[in-house]
Parts: structure tokens; C-alpha cells; sequence
């Protein structure tokens, strides 16, 4: 009995510890059921709840709720989007994102020209893909000139023949030239036949701006058939000679030796612009067998030619010109000495950068200070690279 009581003494204080364990994890289970069936009380429910929900404690549940409310809730925030604080705007076009309905895509499109939003709502278009070019089609005369350039962009970045198909139909369709523009730089970024058609019947154009936008475009594309296209334009004397150098500067970028004639031909002409236009088309071939042409133009007495020589040579990277180009970085004018600076960096030749340096710190104006500032780490970082 002596031992039996000996045990009872060592048992039984386990056993209250463990029966009062027990008990309070049972009153802290009940208490957390109690305070999860609080929190669920608390949960938003209703559309209005939900958006109010957003970005606050409950936003994550908020946000799914929305999702699976559909167009219901689509209605709801297109109905009172312009009420909502910046945050919750944001928030409320993501819901539209995710339910991808009709309706909640064109929702999305009539914000792409709201401001504060930036191009978020491009943004959620773009991840929608191919999905919202029936309703960027649909919404697109209802738009502002704002409004329909921005959904021009975002065809453009989609992509695709569905886009492409879209855009080319409104090319056809729109008699505005802003328009007209937007729309031939977005159908310029596909690399198709029609792209091509298009490219080439505005590179004809007596728009001079139309005219070397397009050549410039094509440019890019066309590898063998350029003589077609860029030939007759620079032979044609009727021709503004703006569209004719800028067709002389693609043919010179593709090694033709007619363009680099007519070039280095314009280099005495009398207007200043056309000058200009020569020399940066001369720089674009990075050909460094043409800096003595360039060379010349950097003692010119307009300092437009002079700043446009200096940047030309820099894109040649001819490590000969390094002492000129330091020379001109002296000069008294702003534009040059800028030119200068960037041409410098350009080469990435050392020899410069204690003369970057001193111009990064001391040069009177803040734009050729930047460009010094750029060139010097542009030029340490190749180094160290080596």
C-alpha cells in the first residue's frame, strides 16, 4: 500500500497539469473560433463593401470577391470609378484586368487617357493580349485624339495579326495626320508585307515629315530591296531635298555609294539644316573612312554644323579625332561643347577623361555638365571592362 500511495503521489499532479493543459487550450480554441467568426462578420460582402475593402486589411479577399462577382462588379466600379482615391482606382482597373469580360476591357479602355493612371491601364491591355482587340476596335472612335493614340500604342505592343489586321484598317480609315502618323510608326514596328506597302507608298509622299518617317522605317527593314524604294526618291529632283538626303542617308547606311555621293555633296549646300541633315546621316554609317569630311566641318562659323560634326564623328569611333574632339569641347558655345562631351564618350578613349572631369565640374552650363558626367562613366566602366 506504502508503494501504491507513493505512486497516487506522483501521478496525480501529472495528471491536474495535464486536465488543466487540456482545459485551456479548449478555452483558447474557442476563443480564436470566436474571434475568426468575428473576423469573417467583418469580411466585405457586397460590391460596395469589396471596393471600400480595397487596399485595407481585407483587400486580398476583397479583391478574389470582385473577381468572381463578374460583371456585376464591373458595373459597380465603372458606375462610381471617378469617386474612388488614386489607390483604389488602381486597385478596382486590376479587378477589371482579371475578369477580362467585354464589358470590363472596354471599361478599362476609357481610362487609358485618365492621367493620374499613367499607362496602367495600357499596361492591363497589354497583358489581356489579343483578347481586347475587338473592343479596342469597337471603342476606338469614341476616344479622344488622346484616347485613340494610346490604344494605337497598345495594338502596337500586342502584336500580332490581329493587331496588325486592326491597324492597317484604321490607317485606311483615318483622315486626321496626327493619327495617320501614330498609326504608321505602330504598323512600321512589324516586320510584314503590308507594313511594307503602306511604308513605301507614305516614303512617296510630298509630306515631308510623312516622307522621312517612313524612309527612316523602311530603312530598317528593307536589306535588299532598297534600290526600289530610296533610288527613285533621290533621283527625282522634284523631290523637297529633305525626303532626298534622308534617302540618301539609308542607302548610304547600306553601303550605297550613289547616297554617300549625294551626301557629301549637300555638305555645300548654303541651308544650314540641310547640311546638318548630311552630316548625321554621313555619322549614321559609323564608316570612319569619311571623318576627314567630317573633320572639316568642326572649324565652321555656324555652331550648328560644328556641334552636328562633332557628334557625327563620335558615332564613327575613330580613336584619331579623340584630340580634336577635346579641342572642340573648348568651344564657345553650349551645343558644341555638349556635342562634344558626348562624342567622347562615344570612343571611350581615356585621353579624355581628365578633360571630362574638369568640364563635368566647371563647365557654366548644367546640359554640358551632364553629358561630361555621362561620358567619364561611360568610358571608366569600358575601361575597367578591359
Amino acid at each position: 500500500m506504502r508503494g501504491g500511495g507513493l505512486l497516487m503521489d506522483k501521478i496525480l499532479p501529472c495528471l491536474i497539469v495535464f486536465v488543466w493543459i487540456f482545459l485551456l487550450m479548449g478555452c483558447r480554441s474557442e476563443q480564436d473560433a470566436d474571434h475568426e467568426r468575428e473576423a469573417d462578420q467583418r469580411k466585405p460582402e457586397t460590391v460596395e463593401q469589396c471596393i471600400q475593402a480595397l487596399t485595407g486589411e481585407h483587400d486580398p479577399y476583397a479583391f478574389r470577391r470582385l473577381v468572381t462577382m463578374g460583371d456585376t462588379a464591373v458595373e459597380y466600379i465603372d458606375e462610381n470609378f471617378d469617386g474612388l482615391d488614386v489607390e483604389r482606382k488602381y486597385r478596382a482597373l486590376e479587378v477589371l484586368g482579371e475578369v477580362r469580360s467585354h464589358k470590363a476591357i472596354e471599361a478599362i479602355i476609357d481610362h487609358t487617357s485618365t492621367s493620374e493612371l499613367g499607362d496602367w491601364p495600357c499596361r492591363l491591355l497589354y497583358r489581356i493580349g489579343e483578347k481586347a482587340i475587338p473592343q479596342i476596335v469597337k471603342r476606338y472612335g469614341s476616344r479622344d485624339l488622346e484616347g485613340r493614340r494610346a490604344l494605337v500604342r497598345i495594338l502596337a505592343i500586342i502584336g500580332g495579326e490581329k493587331a496588325l489586321d486592326a491597324l492597317v484598317a484604321k490607317y485606311h480609315e483615318e483622315k486626321g495626320q496626327e493619327l495617320r502618323i501614330d498609326l504608321m510608326l505602330a504598323i512600321g514596328s512589324f516586320h510584314d508585307e503590308r507594313a511594307v506597302g503602306i511604308l513605301t507608298k507614305e516614303a512617296d509622299s510630298t509630306d515631308v515629315f510623312r516622307a522621312r518617317t517612313a524612309i527612316h522605317l523602311l530603312s530598317m527593314k528593307l536589306q535588299e530591296r532598297f534600290d526600289e524604294v530610296f533610288v527613285p526618291i533621290l533621283r527625282n529632283p522634284k523631290k523637297d531635298i529633305r525626303i532626298r538626303v534622308t534617302a540618301a542617308g539609308a542607302l548610304a547606311k547600306l553601303r550605297d555609294p550613289e547616297g554617300m555621293g549625294f551626301l557629301k555633296a549637300q555638305l555645300k549646300d548654303p541651308d544650314l539644316g540641310i547640311r546638318s541633315h548630311a552630316i548625321f546621316y554621313i555619322g549614321e554609317t559609323g564608316d570612319r573612312s569619311f571623318a576627314d569630311l567630317l573633320i572639316k566641318e568642326l572649324t565652321d562659323e555656324s555652331q550648328v554644323i560644328r556641334a552636328s560634326a562633332a557628334l557625327a564623328l563620335g558615332k564613327t569611333g575613330d580613336e584619331k579625332v579623340v584630340r580634336l574632339l577635346i579641342s572642340a569641347s573648348y568651344d564657345n558655345e553650349a551645343s558644341v561643347r555638349k556635342s562634344a562631351a558626348i562624342a567622347l564618350g562615344r570612343i571611350g578613349d581615356r585621353r579624355a577623361l581628365i578633360r571630362l572631369l574638369f568640364i563635368s565640374a566647371l563647365d557654366k552650363d548644367e546640359n554640358v555638365r551632364i553629358a561630361a558626367r555621362r561620358s567619364y562613366s561611360i568610358i571608366r566602366q569600358k575601361n575597367s571592362e578591359d
